[in-house]
């Protein structure tokens, strides 16, 4: 996550909707600051990754009310949900 993206409300005041993330992070910050900025903003965050790693299964386990993890690609994802996201994060890994 670059230097940008730890100061994501300066950059983001005008931007309204749900948080996605594709490609969750490994120990990087992105999925954290990602749901904390959700949380902030009483918004939904959903993180999407192809691998049930470590981390994703860390964040799956807290329960947050304001979360969703999926398994599957962020292609897959696209295509299969009604959601809509203001903010779209895409790791480099999924680019």
């Amino acid at each position: 996550m670059g230097t940008i993206a730890t100061d994501l409300d300066t950059y983001l005041t005008h931007v309204t909707g749900n948080v996605l993330e594709i490609g969750m992070d490994r120990g990087e910050g992105s999925t954290l600051t990602l749901i904390t900025l959700a949380k902030e903003r009483d918004i939904k965050y959903v993180g999407v990754d192809m691998m049930e790693h470590e981390q994703w299964l860390y964040w799956k386990e807290q329960n947050l009310p304001h979360c969703e993890f999926h398994v599957c690609t962020g292609e897959s994802f696209a295509e299969n949900t009604n959601d809509t996201f203001g903010i779209v994060y895409v790791d480099n890994f999924d680019w």
